[in-house]
């Protein structure tokens, strides 16, 4: 394996969503008699119909042409770009626990069952040294997502239907972790 290893999200959801865009956006545009008929003088109801189908083909287009990565594995630390993580020192990892298929939730007082469609979708949480200076790189608003388990901080990580798993990623860390 070499390093530094950047791992990205699927293309294929960033194409399916540009292509919902333009089904959106092109049922609109044939039916705009009806759909001004429909909205009348709210001018709010425009930037509903026809922006909504715009930004998903943007969305779409900036996913498939510039992806950003998910996870980066560097010889020095692990990165999580998405969540403000620039550097997190090998050293710092406690261990990791990758999530089950399928997980069984109480919300409610109602049984949920969570399917993860691919293998990649599933969560991977990193157990991480209380004491770590690199957690205060994480932005503040996705600091309520870091919780506590066996003295621990858990950090979330989803790779969002990348070509690697969350076993192989997993694997990749605990290699790494025993190096350093």
């Amino acid at each position: 394996m070499k390093l530094p290893l950047k791992i990205f999200p699927s293309r294929v959801r960033a194409i399916i969503g540009c292509i919902v865009g333009v089904i959106l956006l092109s049922i609109v545009v044939a039916k705009w008699h009806r759909v001004a008929e429909q909205v009348g003088r709210h001018w709010y109801m425009y930037a509903v119909f026809y922006g909504l189908p715009v930004l998903a083909i943007v969305g779409g287009l900036k996913g498939v042409l510039f992806p950003a990565p998910q996870v980066a594995l560097y010889p020095d630390g692990f990165a999580y770009p998405k969540l403000g993580l620039r550097r997190l020192p090998w050293n710092d990892i406690r261990g990791t626990f990758l999530h089950d298929r399928v997980e069984n939730v109480k919300i409610l007082n109602r049984r949920r069952y969570f399917f993860s469609p691919t293998e990649s979708d599933r969560c991977l949480d990193l157990l991480i040294a209380p004491d770590s200076p690199a957690l205060q790189q994480v932005y503040p608003i996705y600091r309520i997502m870091l919780s506590k388990r066996e003295g621990c901080t858990v950090l979330p990580i989803g790779l969002m239907g990348s070509k690697i798993s969350t076993r192989e990623l997993q694997k990749i860390i605990d290699t790494l972790v025993q190096e350093h």
